[in-house]
């Protein structure tokens, strides 16, 4: 999946606030070091879990679209072609 740096500069591309997002794309991939691979069960669909991180930032609306770009660029990268894509982009950046 792309690195958090690929996640951050798509934000940005999007106007988004880029430590917000880098704040945010940290907290969504966390359970990672707990969980590898599998730590998509956590704030990868919207759930609970989705909606506390949602609520830590105030209801904040950045928070959404920063989820919903999160969950688009690793559903993305599922494309060979999109990851090959993403991989140069993390390269650049």
């Amino acid at each position: 999946m792309p690195s958090r740096k690929v996640h951050n500069y798509i934000c940005k591309l999007f106007g988004i606030n880029p430590k917000l997002a880098n704040k945010v794309n940290r907290e969504i991939d966390l359970p990672s070091k707990w969980l590898g691979k599998k730590h998509r069960i956590f704030f990868h669909n919207f759930d609970l879990s989705t909606y506390l991180l949602f609520a830590k930032y105030k209801f904040n609306p950045d928070i959404i679209n920063i989820w919903y770009l999160h969950k688009l660029v690793d559903e993305m990268s599922k494309d060979k072609n999109m990851k090959k894509i993403f991989e140069l982009l993390e390269r650049l950046l």
